[in-house]
């Protein structure tokens, strides 16, 4: 029958610590492979914060805390998870080999009091509180005016000034000898005796006397070649011919008649084969027949 370890008690340290290493190695064989988790609780609280929102001219700033979320997580850790070692193999010593395998050998150590440990798995838990800030951009409403401008038509009723006429207007005519004659003139030229009203032409002159001119073109003065010391014919012109021509001045005196100067010398009313003469004596021998010359059909 084989001698156990117990049974020899000089054998006894030496197997205590053959059996506490062996022991120890079964122990490491059985748990070396360990599965460690983390278990992690997330405290998350937002806070929510909007700067400014303006609308219709007003400014308002809302802060909003959001309700705290709690959420429980797994987590692995850094390098958990199935852990693998290589270990030594354990064996039973030479002098327990009658032992007949791990059992009795185990056994034989449990006699002794050296038995094995086992490894404990454990759970690790972490607490971590997250808190996060959102923050939502200025809003800002912004109105626009508009402007519009409606046209109406308008419409302007102007009074013309009044005119205030400083001239005469009219036809003449004259009497010699029982005789009726008029005057006519269409433009610069002499001025012809007519023997019908209705060639009859329109002058003006100033009220306060000048020159006198024709209604239908103003810028064309009554005018006399010479100095007026002789008889000569009347014309209408626009310039004086090169300084021989001279500008007669006329009025309307009474009874309408009509009386002009040449170069300050008072002239006197002729007809001369069907053209109008002055001269500054009555009864010149170069007029066919002498006339008084007067207005009508006038007005202002």
């Amino acid at each position: 029958m084989p001698t156990i370890a117990c049974e020899i008690p000089t054998r006894l340290p030496q197997a205590s610590v053959d059996c506490s290493q062996y022991m120890g190695l079964i122990g490491q064989q059985q748990h070396v492979t360990s599965t460690i988790t983390e278990r992690t609780t997330i405290t998350s609280s937002a806070t929510i914060t909007i700067d400014v929102t303006t609308t219709r001219n007003l400014t308002i700033t809302r802060t909003f805390t959001a309700p705290e979320n709690v959420r429980t997580e797994i987590v692995p850790l850094p390098g958990a998870g199935t852990v693998k070692k290589r270990q030594p193999v354990a064996t039973i010593p030479e002098y327990a080999s009658w032992c007949s395998g791990a059992s009795r050998f185990t056994s034989a150590c449990s006699c002794i009091g050296v038995t094995g440990t086992p490894v404990a798995t454990g759970t690790v838990s972490h607490t971590t509180i997250i808190s996060s800030t959102i923050t939502i951009p200025e809003t800002e409403t912004v109105y626009s005016t508009e402007t519009r401008t409606n046209t109406s038509p308008v419409t302007t009723t102007s009074t013309p000034p009044e005119i205030v006429r400083s001239v005469y207007r009219f036809k003449v005519r004259g009497v010699s000898g029982g005789d009726t004659i008029y005057l006519s003139s269409n433009g610069p030229g002499p001025v012809d005796v007519v023997e019908q009203n209705t060639e009859a032409t329109y002058f003006t002159v100033p009220i306060t006397g000048g020159a006198l001119m024709l209604d239908i073109d103003p810028t064309t003065k009554a005018m006399a070649a010479g100095d007026g010391s002789s008889a000569a014919s009347v014309q209408f012109s626009d310039g004086d011919a090169g300084g021989s021509l001279h500008q007669l001045q006329c009025s309307l005196g009474a009874g309408n008649a009509l009386q002009c100067s040449h170069s300050g010398t008072a002239m006197f009313w002729g007809e001369n084969f069907g053209y109008l003469l002055i001269s500054p004596n009555v009864g010149d021998p170069d007029f066919d027949r002498d006339l008084t010359l007067t207005a009508y059909d006038w007005s202002l």
